[in-house]
């Protein structure tokens, strides 16, 4: 219905990955991406249910299969 360009594009803004380091201080993690040659990503953020005040951090493991959301850039 949509066509393959607009599943291209899905695909490279939405990518699975595996968590390879976590920084708990930050808040973020870097993954890398078996499907590029393990490309290593930088820090990215993670996604909590809870800010400010009522902070909730639930920190990934290393080896944990992500979904990462990539900017269009």
């Amino acid at each position: 219905m949509f066509g393959t360009n607009l599943k291209t594009q899905v695909s490279s803004l939405i990518r699975e990955g595996i968590v390879c380091e976590v920084n708990h201080k930050n808040n973020s993690a870097r993954v890398y991406f078996p499907d590029k040659n393990n490309l290593k990503s930088a820090e990215l953020p993670i996604l909590t249910t809870a800010a400010l005040k009522n902070k909730s951090f639930f920190p990934f493991d290393i080896g944990e299969r992500v979904i990462v959301l990539m900017a269009g850039n």
